[in-house]
């Protein structure tokens, strides 16, 4: 009898030592989230943090929204910048690339060239395309998701 209490404390005694608590495998949440406990197919559970409902000052729940609803009431609060605005930065610069013997210079707005330098001297340079507003118009008229640049009379590739 004395060997069984004396095992059954040893086994106690391990269990306590090594048990996973919940707060150490989940940690806590915030305030502003509510925990749900959702099972799977197979039985087993997951905790889910889901945000708390905000209370109406009516103090009813307000609605849930759908993700296009939320943007479209951003849209209303927030003045979002157009893409034509948020490229203004690159107005005055150019980015050159160089592969090899050939460097590629970008100028927003400007044109886009291919060049071949030797020391501040260029060798070679082939205007690939230059910016032109009212083509780069009719090309985006019907067009709103995206912003495309419009680039011509560049010389023909060999």
């Amino acid at each position: 009898m004395k060997m069984k209490v004396l095992w059954w404390l040893i086994l106690l005694s391990y269990t306590l030592c090594h048990r996973a608590f919940a707060d150490q495998i989940f940690p806590g949440h915030d305030d502003d989230q509510d925990s749900v406990v959702m099972p799977n197919k197979n039985r087993g559970n997951f905790i889910c943090f889901l945000p708390k409902m905000e209370k109406a000052k009516s103090g009813k729940p307000v609605t849930q929204l759908n993700t296009s609803n939320m943007i479209m009431e951003s849209k209303k609060r927030i003045k979002l910048k157009t893409p034509n605005e948020l490229l203004e930065i690159l107005k005055d610069r150019c980015f050159i690339r160089q592969e090899g013997w050939w460097s590629y210079e970008f100028c927003y707005q400007k044109k886009l060239r291919q060049v071949h330098s030797d020391g501040d001297k260029v060798v070679w340079e082939f205007v690939l395309g230059e910016y032109n507003a009212e083509a780069t118009a009719a090309f985006n008229q019907n067009i709103s998701e995206m912003i495309r640049l419009r680039y011509v009379e560049g010389k023909n590739c060999f």
